[in-house]
């Protein structure tokens, strides 16, 4: 095997391995965005902050639709 095929396994192979590790990740998405909207869906979820009451309720829809 020339030096050229060699560095084209190489980058084949690195492509691989990047894209996989982003693709596992993806997959780990929707289960901690249910796990996080056990709580956080649910109306009337809040805290208080200097006395004034912050809400933590999270709109699932728009939650899927963001970054």
């Amino acid at each position: 095997m020339n030096s050229k095929h060699f560095y084209y396994l190489m980058l084949i192979l690195i492509l691989i391995f990047f894209s996989s590790g982003i693709v596992l990740a993806q997959d780990n998405i929707p289960k901690v965005n249910k796990s996080c909207l056990t709580c956080h869906q649910r109306e009337g979820f809040s805290t208080k902050h200097d006395g004034k009451e912050i809400s933590l309720t999270v709109d699932p829809a728009v939650l899927a639709d963001s970054v």
